[in-house]
């Protein structure tokens, strides 16, 4: 099953047995996905039987079967990356996740989380601002962060992120 938001609000639906039937993680819904619903003759409630067609995704092979792609999310504008300052930070986690972003057309965004109880977060920022653009590393810019992430997008369908450049 899955929420799905409305404009009378948010319902529990289920995916049509037509798309199940599919088995294909690329073709069942997946966060972000736009999707048609419509009454199935067997029940009174809602089934989604299509999914409208993805602008940007993010997906990895599937670790149960890697001929398969597993869809983590779809229609992506902005990826935020978050790294915790309160342990070494893993710059291999961080470059996979930009790869990600890169691959979905997307806007990465690294946000460096938990300054106020790291060691030394001044020196960690310092030393890697020049592999990273640094937006957040303390509570007061977060504010700077939350006013860049409710800037205006393009697409009417989507929420207000920025859209990320397209290819």
């Amino acid at each position: 099953n899955c929420d799905v938001a409305t404009s009378t609000g948010v319902e529990r639906v289920r995916p049509s047995p037509r798309l199940s039937e599919r088995r294909d993680g690329a073709t069942l819904p997946a966060v972000g996905d736009w999707v048609v619903l419509s009454d199935e003759e067997d029940t009174s409630e809602p089934a989604i039987v299509a999914i409208l067609p993805r602008r940007a995704l993010i997906s990895r092979l599937d670790p149960a079967d890697v001929t398969r792609e597993q869809v983590l999310a779809a229609n992506v504008d902005v990826l935020i990356i978050t790294q915790a300052l309160d342990r070494e930070i893993s710059l291999r986690r961080i470059e996979r996740s930009l790869v990600l972003a890169m691959q979905a057309k997307a806007t990465p965004v690294v946000v460096l989380t938990k300054s106020d109880i790291a060691p030394d977060a001044d020196a960690a920022v310092h030393h890697h601002r020049r592999l990273l653009r640094v937006l957040a590393v303390d509570a007061n810019a977060l504010l700077d962060l939350r006013r860049k992430l409710a800037g205006g997008g393009e697409d009417q369908r989507a929420d207000r992120l920025p859209r990320g450049p397209r290819h």
